[in-house]
Formats: C-alpha cells, sequence, structure tokens
C-alpha cells in the first residue's frame, strides 16, 4: 500500500508541473525566488541509491547560491558517498519551466494541521554535478514542492504526518568511464523510482535483500532501534559533513 502512495504522490505531481492546463502561476511579485533553502532543509531525512541492486547512495549539499545574473541558474557545491568512498562535487542547477500551483488535494485537513489552506507550489529542476577527485558525474532532474512565507520559499513539510510524504525527489543517473550510467535517486524521507527497496508503510523500510549493499546500519537503527545501528548512521552522516566542513574551513 505504502507504494502505491509514493507512486501516485510523483507521478501526479510530475503531471501537475508539466502541466500547461493553467495552473502555472507568477508568485515573484517582489523579485525572484531563491529556492537554496528549499534544497538545503531536511538534508539529515535525504536518503538515496545508485545502481541496480540500490546501493546505498549518501548526499549532502554544503553550499547552493543563486546566479547574480540569472535567477534561474544555481552553483552548488557537496559531497556524496558511496560504500566507503566520499567525493566532493560541484555543479549547476537550473529552474525548468514556470512556478506551479499544486491541485487543493495537497492541503492538509485543518484539523490535523494548523497550516491548512497554505497554498503549496511545485517546481522542476535539472541538476548536473561533476566530481572533483574523480571523472564522474550526476544527471537529472528533482521535483520540489514548496509554499512562500514572509516573501521566501520554504520547504514544504505541512504533511510530514503523513505516510506518504516526501520532497525533493531526484531522478537521475550516475556516469562515469569505468561504470558507464547507472540509475540514482535520492530524495527527503522516501526515494524514487526505487522499486522493491522501500517496503516501509508509515516510513521508509529497506527491503532485507538489500541491507548488504549499504542499508543494514539504517535497518539496525530505524527498524530494530539498536543503538550500534543509530552510532553507524550517525557516524556516516558525521563523516560526510565532517570532511565538507574541514573542506570549507581550510580553504580560507
Amino acid at each position: 500500500m505504502r507504494k502505491l502512495f509514493v507512486t501516485a504522490f510523483i507521478t501526479i505531481t510530475t503531471f501537475a508541473l508539466t502541466s500547461c492546463g493553467g495552473n502555472s502561476q507568477n508568485v515573484e511579485k517582489e523579485g525572484p525566488l531563491d529556492f537554496s533553502a528549499v534544497w538545503t532543509s531536511h538534508q539529515d531525512n535525504v536518503l538515496g541509491y545508485v545502481g541496480e541492486n540500490y546501493q546505498r547512495f549518501y548526499f549532502l549539499i554544503d553550499s547552493i547560491k543563486m546566479d547574480t545574473e540569472d535567477t534561474l541558474h544555481y552553483h552548488v557545491w557537496g559531497k556524496y558517498r558511496i560504500k566507503d568512498r566520499v567525493s566532493s562535487y560541484e555543479g549547476k542547477v537550473r529552474i525548468l519551466g514556470e512556478i506551479t500551483t499544486l491541485p487543493k488535494k495537497y492541503q492538509v485537513d485543518e484539523d490535523v494541521n494548523p497550516q491548512s489552506g497554505t497554498q503549496v507550489y511545485g517546481i522542476t529542476s535539472e541538476w548536473n554535478l561533476n566530481a572533483i577527485d574523480i571523472n564522474e558525474r550526476i544527471k537529472g532532474k528533482m521535483i520540489s514542492t514548496f509554499y512562500i512565507k514572509d516573501g521566501k520559499a520554504v520547504f514544504d513539510d505541512i504533511d510530514h504526518y503523513s505516510d506518504s510524504f516526501c520532497n525533493n525527489q531526484f531522478e537521475g543517473v550516475l556516469s562515469s568511464p569505468t561504470t558507464s550510467e547507472q540509475k540514482c535517486c535520492w530524495g527527503a524521507c522516501r526515494i524514487p523510482d526505487c522499486g522493491d527497496l522501500d517496503i516501509g508503510e508509515g516510513e521508509f523500510f529497506p527491503n532485507d535483500k538489500y541491507l548488504t549493499y549499504g542499508w543494514q546500519s539504517y535497518h539496525d537503527a530505524s527498524v530494530e532501534g539498536t543503538e550500534e545501528g543509530w552510532e553507524k548512521e550517525i557516524q556516516s552522516r558525521w563523516n560526510l559533513e565532517s570532511d565538507t566542513i574541514h573542506q570549507v574551513s581550510t580553504s580560507k
């Protein structure tokens, strides 16, 4: 059942963002919206995979900035991890199409959430990332939803309590001279196009058949609730973040 919820969300959202049936609106009345905060929110909840065996993929944005001349264009820096290899990357992000107003069914019941009635919008962006230390590239598209507060774009987590909650859903490919192209996907709380990897109902749970591909510690922490599992999960994230912080601090 959980799979159907996620698939329905991605399919309907994709349709809404690409539709030309009058859903697009100009909400940038006081100047261009900066989506940096939308993409960098909830990074601790980002899950991803690469390849046919759903090898766990860690993704972190260290810094992302809107171009001063072309406000549809962003410059991004960060790190990603595959197995024990951590790679720095730099790249470009570009907003595709227009900001889209999502249907009212994306709103929440006022009895459940005080933010009921908040207008939610969607954007599609194209990401082109290049690893700095190796000849490897990531290219794909991301679907994000947001709302506007005090004139700023805010990560849409209004229905974060629901089983189907997800945001910043990226689908693309990772390519290198040695591995050719591999499917690479990530997202906040859920992963798009992940086949039978995610068997969770209330939240993401990895299928036991893929635990040896980097998901064992997540299973031990989130499913079994063991201290060792949580320590490994925290260490994995901390290593990725600390490497980035060290690189920034030593470059100043």
